[in-house]
Order: structure tokens, then sequence, then C-alpha cells
């Protein structure tokens, strides 16, 4: 008696393929199931036969924001359901990788390597952001005091609060608080000048970093801001002596400032006695273009013209100096 046994068999197509049908020795379709149960009373030859299906490519776009911050991997075709792996490198040491979005908003991931299975076109977004690095100006003495920045705001002045977030164009902004410390952030790389504030009974002597290390005897002093940065100005007790108000030196309301034809405008005030006086035009970095007038300025009518030809058009900031104790800044538009 022949020995009767019994097997289940199946067929796994590779990628592309699908299962067809289970046929004899003769090319007789004996099954389309699988898996296949099967008695066996004799040496028996079966053959799973596969047919190709459609392949589906779909493509992956992987875009940069902004496109100068670094760069992404890999965009192309690929089968429906491969698993592709994605990367973004930062170029730009003034960047930091944030995370991958879609083209609405929505938040793919917050891993710079990645994978992404795809089952339809897809994009994706990798997003940076500028690092940012906080300015701590801080004054001394408990004094306050006026301390002026010209700094390079995405906001527009005169508005620019406590811990902005700063680039872009150049402005003067001032704060008149008596507090002791004003922090602003600033982008890798920016800019900034100040001016030690004008303290009466008091002459400035430098400027000092947080552990009180001397960085500069400059004022205005200029910072390019690649890390954490506190700067406070050092004062020492001026030498006694009267102390003259500005309505003692300058008529009030007596300053006048319009613009004249070929290319000058006029400044002028009525000074009540003879003082030392300074009077620049500076750029929108804080650099000179022009020395109006540096000496004493006499009793009486002071006018002065101001030569704009050559200058490029935008803002100025025309600075007045007058003695060790006073100091009047004015916004100028060519």
């Amino acid at each position: 008696m022949s020995k009767v046994c019994s097997a289940t068999l199946e067929a796994t197509p590779n990628s592309c393929y699908k299962f067809k049908n289970w046929t004899n020795a003769k090319g007789v379709v004996i099954s389309t199931d699988n898996p296949l149960s099967v008695t066996m009373v004799q040496d028996t030859t079966l053959t799973a036969n596969f047919i190709t299906t459609p392949t589906t490519n779909y493509t992956l776009t992987l875009n940069r924001n902004p496109a100068n911050a670094g760069t992404v991997k890999d965009n192309g075709s690929y089968p429906s359901g491969t698993k592709v792996p994605i990367e973004a490198t930062v170029t730009d040491n003034c960047y930091v990788f944030k995370n991958w979005t879609y083209p609405n908003g929505t938040q793919f991931s917050t891993k710079q390597k990645d994978t992404v299975t795809l089952t339809k076109n897809d994009t994706l977004i990798a997003n940076f952001v500028q690092v940012t690095y906080p300015v701590t100006l801080i004054v001394s003495n408990d004094i306050g005091g006026i301390i002026s920045y010209i700094i390079n705001p995405t906001l527009s002045p005169p508005i620019i609060p406590i811990m902005a977030f700063i680039s872009k164009k150049t402005y003067l902004v001032e704060f008149r608080s008596k507090s002791k410390i004003d922090t602003l952030r600033f982008y890798a790389n920016d800019t900034f000048t100040t001016k030690a504030p004008i303290l009466k009974g008091y002459k400035f002597v430098n400027w000092v970093d947080k552990d009180e290390n001397v960085i500069s005897t400059d004022d205005p002093i200029k910072l390019v801001v690649v890390s954490d940065t506190s700067i406070k100005p050092i004062y020492e007790i001026a030498k006694k002596g009267k102390t003259e108000k500005i309505e003692e030196i300058i008529k009030s309301n007596s300053f006048s400032f319009k613009a004249s034809a070929n290319n000058y405008f006029l400044i002028s005030f009525e000074m009540l006695k003879p003082y030392k006086m300074k009077i620049l035009l500076v750029d929108s970095k804080g650099k000179k273009v022009r020395n109006v007038f540096d000496g004493r300025a006499p009793k009486g009518l002071l006018e002065k013209q101001v030569n704009t030809k050559n200058l490029a058009k935008g803002e100025y900031l025309l600075q007045i100096f007058i003695g060790d104790e006073h100091y009047i800044g004015a916004k100028i538009i060519i």
C-alpha cells in the first residue's frame, strides 16, 4: 500500500510580481489557491507561476527654507512603497536646522536624518533658523541715562521692544528708561554701534564685559556679534566745576533744519555764549561721512551748510556734541 502524505505549499512573489496559479509537469493548471494544500501519493512536480504587475513610481521633492542655509537629499523618483532616507545639512554657520514640514506648514519631523515611505508624490521642506545671540548693555552706577543703539532690525523703528530679533536695515534706537540692563538679540555676524550715555557729573572711561575686562576705550563702540555679549560703560567722577544746562548754551527752540538747493541742507541755532562743539553727519552704520564743525562756536547765530553731494540716498544721523555734557541727534533722509 502506498503511503499518503499531505503538504502545504506557499508561493511568495518578488517585488513587481504577483502569484497567478499552480501547474503540473504537463502545464495543466492545478489551482489558483495560495497557499495550496496537496495530498501526495507519488512523486509530483508543481510549478508556481507569477505575472508582472505594473510599477508605479512617485516623485519626492525636497526644498530648503531659506535656500542659502543648507542642502537636502535625496530628491528623485522611486517605486511605490520605497522607504527613502532624507537628510538636511547646514552649510551656513549662521543657521541651525529646525524641522521638516509639508508645503501647508504641517510638521513631518524634527530629525535632520529621517525616512519617508512613498505612497504618492510628496514634497517636504527643510526649515532652518538663524542663530541669535543676546547683547546686554548694562548702565553704570545705577544712574540710568540714554543709551543709543545703531542696529539692524527687521522691525521698523522707533518701536523696538526688548528681546527684539534684529537684522536687515539700520536705524538709531534710544532706550530712555532707568533700567540697569537692556537686552537685544542679534543674528550671528550682525554689527551694531552704541554710544555711552552722557551722564551729568561723570566722564566716560571705557567699555567692559560682564567679567569687568576692558573691551575698548572707543565711544561710540562698534561690535560684530559672534557670541553672547555683555558690555558696560565705565565712568569716573568728572572734575568738580559748574555743569551748564543746555538751555544756558543754546537758545530754546532756536534749532532749525531745512533743505537748500544744490545738494545742501542748512542747520542753524542761536548760541547764548561761546562753547566747544562738534557736529558730524554719520551713515546708517555709524561711519562718519561729513565733519560739519569742530571747534569753539561763537555767541550768536550759528549756521552751517552740509554738503550731501555724492552721498547715497538713505537715512543718516546728524550728531551734535555740545562740550562733554550734552548731545543732540537728528535723523536725516537724503
